[in-house]
């Protein structure tokens, strides 16, 4: 197994100043009055070191990358977890700090099922729910809850109904924490997401559902769940950056390690010198991780680093969820050669060769069709041949099309922070701004709603703008189709240029 060691060595020198915290008690407990309803259970405490690991932003990697060198796969990754699980069940804990199934051909084909089942099998104890589990929608977020073998959590998962958030979890299924108890201790899991993030969701998933500001939530679930519940540790899963956690007063005092996710980006922190947040990337290219020590009643942080990703040895019980989903008639689609490209694509490259897709999949219909609009993508398409599965790794938002009729001056609005194509070389300047214009945009930018359940980007939807047809088709077939029938399967990269003619740049 290979180590980040700068990252190790950070760890163990923060090992020194992660300061011990007594457990409470019942006969200690200050607990407040809104939790007294309750009898308070004696804490269990008994000395032990603990073992957590969290992935954080998986994305349905089920594949080892071989362009990046950095997605180890779901085979890898999971076996090792399994492995270190199964060498001691009483003190280790697998966790997943959201977006775990969203991202790729093999995951998305069968709605995160695959994940879920590798989930089960390594022995995953919980999982936050992040933004992208409401991407398939909710019936099928919930079919993937009802599969699990732990629990979904979502402490901050209001139900917002008749225009107003109401004071409860939008769906009973929902549970704000879980107490597991092993090891002779009963540990408190709290699961959230960052305020605000229905904005990173498709607005038709979230109708009914607001992200409320999680602070107050997680330090009284907190108290509740040491002091009522007699839980001698709380771990706090959480997709969001842990830049955030570091403004909450007192969360250090209840909570003793967080996992955090949502940013795919590396958070190594120690809150108040001693409440250690990891947040490791994405895409299983590396694991987070935390050893918590109990010892006289005193609970304290040991250790935490995070763990880089390795081709490790699948475990068979793991190939085998694997060998049942990706089968051969999977395969012969995922490994359909699309064409070839002459040079690397970016991001942004990819979103233009989308815009220019659905541009010309709509314009025979909706001759006056002005702009075509999509948001950034997520990976990078590389030189050569292109397969089906790459093309839905680097594109995998499963978006609808919708043709809207809405003002100049919104379009040129959008069109500055997405990528936007338009076949009759018209420039958004080109636009009057009080004027009606047709454009096609996926329905995740074109329909997006604020935290008021109010169109946002193109406001005149509110009023007097139309939202003329929408189509049930994923941008990447329309991608896919267009390489094998327009472009006749070769893919010329500069065409996709944002400098190049009819892209906004």
């Amino acid at each position: 197994m290979r180590k980040n060691y700068f990252l190790l060595a950070f760890g163990l020198l923060a090992l020194l100043s992660c300061g011990p915290r007594k457990t409470a008690t019942s006969s200690t407990s200050q607990a407040d009055s809104s939790l007294s309803s309750k009898t308070p259970v004696d804490t269990m405490v008994a000395d032990g070191v603990y073992d957590l690991y969290c992935l954080n932003d998986f994305h349905g990697s089920i594949n080892f990358n071989d362009e990046s060198y950095t997605e180890y796969g779901l085979g890898s990754i999971f076996s090792e977890l399994k492995r270190r699980k199964d060498a001691d069940p009483e003190h280790t804990f697998i966790f997943s700090a959201g977006d775990m199934f969203q991202g790729s051909l093999e995951s998305n084909s069968n709605y995160g099922h695959l994940v879920l089942d590798a989930m089960n099998v390594a022995g995953f104890d919980a999982m936050a729910i992040g933004n992208h589990e409401f991407d398939y929608g909710q019936e099928r977020l919930f079919e993937l809850e009802e599969a699990a073998d732990f629990p979904f959590l979502g402490a901050n998962m209001y139900l917002f109904e008749d225009g107003e958030t109401k004071e409860r979890i939008f769906d009973s299924r929902v549970q704000p924490s879980t107490i597991i108890e092993r090891g002779g201790n009963r540990i408190g899991i709290i699961g959230t997401i960052g305020s605000g993030l229905t904005n990173s969701i498709t607005s038709s998933c979230v109708e009914n559902v607001v992200f409320v500001d999680p602070e107050d939530i997680i330090i009284e679930e907190a108290k509740r769940l040491k002091n009522i519940e007699g839980c001698s540790m709380v771990i706090l899963l959480c997709h969001q950056d842990s830049r955030y956690l570091k403004w909450y007063d007192g969360l250090s005092d209840y909570v003793d390690a967080a996992f955090c996710g949502h940013t795919h980006s590396r958070n190594l922190d120690l809150i108040d010198g001693k409440l250690p947040a990891v947040q490791s990337y994405c895409n299983g290219q590396r694991i987070s991780y935390i050893q918590l020590t109990v010892k006289n009643g005193l609970v304290s942080c040991s250790e935490y680093e995070i763990i880089e990703g390795d081709t490790w040895e699948t475990d068979p019980a793991i190939q085998e969820v694997i060998d049942e989903y990706l089968d051969a008639d999977f395969q012969a689609k995922a490994n359909e050669v699309l064409g070839t490209l002459d040079g690397e694509m970016s991001k942004g490259e990819v979103a233009n060769l989308g815009c220019k897709a659905i541009y010309e999949k709509y314009v025979t219909q909706y001759p006056d069709l002005t702009f075509a609009i999509e948001n950034s993508q997520r990976d990078e398409l590389y030189p050569g041949e292109l397969t089906y599965s790459e093309l839905y790794k680097a594109t995998p938002f499963m978006n609808k099309i919708c043709i809207l009729n809405v003002l100049g001056s919104e379009i040129k609005y959008v069109s500055s922070s997405n990528h936007a194509y338009s076949g009759a070389m018209l420039e958004v300047d080109d636009l009057q701004l009080n004027e009606y214009y047709k454009v096609a945009v996926i329905d995740y930018v074109g329909l997006h709603q604020n935290t008021r359940k109010q169109y946002d980007n193109f406001n005149s939807l509110n009023e007097d703008g139309e939202i003329i047809a929408t189509y049930e088709t994923y941008p990447v077939d329309l991608t896919a189709d267009y390489i094998k029938n327009d472009l006749h399967g070769v893919v010329n990269v500069r065409d996709y240029y944002s400098s190049a003619p009819g892209f906004v740049s």
